[in-house]
Order: structure tokens, then sequence, then C-alpha cells
């Protein structure tokens, strides 16, 4: 219990610190518009849409190998 309370803890202080530097919004503008937070510089269309397709393309890839690793046992099982 006293575990569960500490966690509880950190992670509301967390919260409270990335409400109180704005972070919710500096990510969805680095995500929307390409500003790279803290400045007033933006990225460029083209290199948000290489990023985001590396990212997609990473993720993807994962949970393929993912789901690929907790089917093969299915698939191997003898009847």
């Amino acid at each position: 219990m006293r575990r569960f309370i500490i966690i509880v803890s950190l992670s509301l202080s967390l919260l409270l610190i990335l409400e109180s530097m704005d972070a919710g919004h500096a990510l969805i503008m680095f995500i929307i518009a390409g500003q790279i937070p803290g400045t007033n510089l933006y990225i460029d269309a083209s290199s948000m849409l290489a990023l985001f397709a590396a990212v997609v393309g990473f993720i993807s890839g994962r949970v393929t190998i993912l789901l690929a690793t907790l089917a093969q046992p299915v698939l191997t099982r003898r009847v």
C-alpha cells in the first residue's frame, strides 16, 4: 500500500510539473505545425512527413513482430 501511494504521488507530481511547463501544448504544436518546443523554429512539411512515416513504420513493424510471436505457439500446435 505504501508503494502504491508513493507511485501515485510521483505520477501526479510529474503531471503537475508537465502542466506548468505547458508540455501538452508544445507537443500538439510539434505534431500539428512542426514547431520545435522552446523555440520559434519550424520544421518544413516534407521533413515532418518523413518523420511521421518513420515513426508509423517503426510502430507497425513492432506490432507485427509482437503479433507474430504471440501467434506462433497457436500456429505450431499439433492437433
